[in-house]
């Protein structure tokens, strides 16, 4: 019974950890994408469920909006195929996606990296793909 004691107390302490550890919230975001002649609905759903779930590691931040801006990505993709990681991965223009999102951070500053109490516009989400077949990979995120 002794043994047990330990082990029950590794469980309680991983268990208090996850339930206050305050990981990013989806819960109320808004999700728009406009109009897209470059994206079907579907491959933009694909890459939303790509950032949503990299969302959730964002410490003390709640999204309040996701969305696409055609302009705006198609602007972005070419600067990033036209980047030394796009040259040197070879990922074309019409393989890279870029979203938007505004989200909170709360009094503690998410995980220290974000400025405590404050509301992030614009923030960009880069995602690219090899070809239109592949499954949508986050590359970076920020302004």
């Amino acid at each position: 019974m002794k043994r047990c004691i330990p082990f029950f107390c590794i469980i309680a302490i991983t268990v208090a950890w996850y339930a206050f550890t305050p990981s990013g919230s989806v819960r109320n975001a808004k999700i728009q994408y406009g109009q897209s002649e470059h994206f079907t609905q579907g491959e933009i759903d694909r890459a939303t469920d790509v950032v949503l779930a990299q969302f959730r590691d964002f410490m003390g931040c709640e999204l309040l909006r996701l969305y696409y801006d055609e302009d705006l990505s198609l602007k972005e993709a070419q600067y990033w195929a036209q980047s030394e990681w796009g040259l040197e991965n070879a990922i074309e223009a019409e393989n890279i996606i870029v979203l938007l999102s505004d989200f909170t951070v709360d009094s503690k500053g998410g995980d220290g990296s974000f400025n405590p109490n404050s509301t992030y516009t614009d923030w960009q989400w880069i995602l690219y793909r090899q070809n239109a077949a592949d499954t949508w990979q986050l590359h970076t995120w920020g302004y």
